[in-house]
């Protein structure tokens, strides 16, 4: 089970949620919820707004403008304000820690570490921020 899921809101107003069993809604047997929201990118929606939550806090990143949030607090990772348009980063990386015995091998710790943010093109540079969250 995921510790923290994401709503994704788009500029034309509508709202993805992602589901407890992060399963996708086109292709649930072979796709995570991601993939669907990467069909409505590719479709050319845009996102207005990502958000991370476990029930009790929430991580949002804004793609209008860039800013972050946690737990409503607003903060920006970056000095160019005339900047608009950023494209979503979201991943995470899980980590399996093994204990290898003589006779087999356990798995006895996962961890997921969540990374969003946004990049963006500017000036021929390829801009770069994302937040890691435990």
């Amino acid at each position: 089970m995921l510790k923290y899921l994401f709503d994704v809101e788009f500029t034309d107003g509508s709202i993805y949620t992602q589901n407890a069993e992060d399963r996708s809604l086109t292709e649930p047997e072979k796709r995570s919820c991601f993939y669907d929201v990467q069909c409505m990118l590719d479709q050319g929606r845009k996102v207005k707004s990502f958000l991370l939550s476990d029930g009790n806090d929430t991580y949002l990143v804004d793609c209008t403008d860039g800013h972050f949030e946690i737990n409503g607090k607003i903060f920006f990772m970056h000095e160019r304000r005339d900047l608009t348009d950023f494209d979503l980063i979201f991943f995470r990386q899980h980590t399996h820690h093994f204990r290898m015995a003589a006779t087999d091998v356990n798995e006895f710790d996962h961890e997921i570490v969540y990374r969003m943010g946004w990049q963006i093109n500017v000036d021929g540079q390829n801009l770069q921020r994302v937040m890691e969250i435990l």
